[in-house]
């Protein structure tokens, strides 16, 4: 194929990430990212060592410090930190690019080994951490500890290596592999000073992090894993290796087949590299990355082997693939001088499905967005505390209270006004209506379908008391013409009888009155 065919196609998943990046935002926090609040709270009180408490297991001082200025200088709005992590993506592309020119590259291969990594690095199979704003550590760990190794590579000052080992186990987690895989290097490579140094760095930093550290309950501990479950652990760790290649035949049973099966061809060929690598500080960087599965293993082993092709593992895993075809250029290179049938068939099924997998930008974008929304309406009103790390205590803390996503327009819309009577009954009807479970015995989702276009926002009453919010498809939507139900709509329903509840419009100043009668 034509070099023009891989520039327009990388450039085409190139814009297709940024345009799934744009069309998925919410303004609305989801999970983890409550915690910024808690964050923000704890630090008005002057407690600025939240800064580097753990979250989980991990310690994420570089995303605090970028979570705390996204609330500060731009109210939360959780774009600031999209942008980030589209930036970080584009740092990586530079690294990732200048080691691949380092493989001697003809003319040809330094347009395609760039564009390769491009598309690698912005496929969408890593949704989760493109999207959520919460999640700029695994771009930050990657960045930290490919800098470290880089730095040993390009002999920059031994400080360097120091200052960026030390970031990337403030950065996440498996940073802590770092001066341990340095330690190593140094070791192995007969400069025994530099190893000495680490040597004590390592213990220091793994001292001043285990401090307090309490495990996530919730798991096995990594030593219980590895004692009564290894085998699990292995065939987790394969499957998290080869995560990537799940999404472009389905993250079932099958996908996670293909991906074990990935993971263990790439470790077989790893260990026949070692004797010709141990001296390239890249080949560190790689176990670093295999070492990475592992940990993720030893802690989530038990949620099964679907858990292992996750979206948001995908980005140390597009990281793990890219730096194995940099390293091993000239073997994976051979394959494809004079191709046989099978490898251009299979090369034509991976970009096809590349492709198909990358349009699931547009998959269910405004459900999403509105769940959020009808989330943080239960939490706004004080009809139960389940968002993870936010609570409607906390909403009304004093430094809080009316400043950053609560002061904004959209929050005070999912707050439920006082009622106000109205003798006027709605055009609209109700043709359908399902409920689901809420995340407690208080309250319902409510799943309806209107049979005209109603107002964005509606409110819920029984007996006048509030009861629930409503809103619609559309209120949140950046592409109308994906729209399918203009009509639909989803919200929430406080307690569980139907006899005095009635639905609001105070936009056309009107009420719908609900009934068991209504199709379910």
């Amino acid at each position: 194929m034509p070099i023009n065919f891989y520039k327009t196609y990388s450039f085409l998943i190139l814009f297709l990430a940024l345009l799934g990046v744009y069309v998925n935002y919410s303004p609305i926090p989801i999970a983890d990212s409550w915690s910024n609040y808690e964050l923000v709270k704890d630090i008005s009180e002057g407690h600025f060592s939240s800064f580097i408490s753990l979250h989980n297991e991990h310690r994420i001082l570089p995303s605090k410090i970028l979570f705390w200025l996204d609330i500060h200088l731009f109210g939360g709005s959780e774009v600031f930190l999209l942008i980030t992590h589209i930036l970080f993506i584009f740092i990586l592309f530079n690294l990732f690019s200048s080691l691949s020119f380092e493989n001697n590259l003809n003319k040809k291969e330094q347009t395609l080994f760039p564009l390769f990594i491009l598309s690698m690095l912005f496929f969408w199979s890593q949704k989760a951490n493109l999207t959520w704003a919460f999640q700029s550590q695994f771009y930050l760990v990657q960045i930290f500890s490919l800098l470290t190794f880089l730095s040993i590579k390009k002999e920059w000052n031994f400080v360097f290596v120091i200052i960026l080992s030390i970031f990337s186990v403030l950065s996440m987690g498996n940073g802590l592999l770092i001066p341990i895989l340095v330690t190593f290097y140094y070791v192995i490579n007969k400069n025994f000073f530099r190893a000495l140094v680490f040597i004590f760095l390592t213990i220091v930093i793994f001292t001043l992090y285990f401090i307090g550290y309490q495990g996530n309950p919730s798991y096995m501990s990594p030593i219980e894993s590895m004692m009564h479950h290894p085998l699990k652990v292995i065939l987790f760790s394969f499957v998290f290796l080869g995560n990537v290649f799940s999404f472009l035949v389905g993250k079932g049973v099958f996908g996670a087949f293909l991906a074990g099966c990935m993971g263990f061809l790439s470790i077989l060929f790893v260990l026949t590299k070692i004797s010709k690598f141990y001296k390239n500080p890249i080949f560190y960087y790689l176990i670093f990355l295999i070492g990475t599965a592992v940990l993720v293993g030893l802690s989530r082993h038990q949620d099964g082997y679907i858990h292992a092709v996750s979206s948001r593992y995908t980005t140390p895993t597009i990281c793990y693939w890219v730096t194995f075809a940099i390293l091993f250029f000239s073997d994976i290179k051979k394959y494809f001088q004079t191709p046989s049938r099978v490898i251009r068939w299979i090369f034509i099924f991976v970009l096809i499905s590349f492709f198909v997998n990358q349009l699931k930008v547009f998959r269910e974008i405004d459900y999403k967005t509105l769940k959020r929304y009808i989330d943080l309406a239960v939490v706004v009103n004080n009809h139960g505390n389940i968002l993870p790390h936010m609570n409607y205590d906390l909403m009304n803390n004093d430094h809080i209270k009316n400043k950053f996503l609560f002061s904004k327009k959209l929050t005070k819309q999912a707050l439920i006004p006082t009622f106000s009577k109205t003798n006027n009954e709605c055009d609209e009807r109700i043709s359908k209506i399902k409920y689901t479970k809420g995340k407690n015995e208080q309250y319902s989702y409510v799943d309806l379908k209107l049979d005209r276009n109603t107002s964005s926002v509606l409110y819920v009453y029984d007996n006048e008391f509030p009861s629930g919010l409503i809103a619609t498809k559309s209120m949140f939507t950046k592409l109308p013409f994906f729209i399918k139900e203009s009509d639909h709509a989803l919200g929430y329903i406080f307690g569980t009888e139907l006899d005095n509840t009635i639905i609001m419009d105070y936009e056309k100043d009107c009420f719908i009155r609900l009934s068991k009668n209504i199709d379910e």
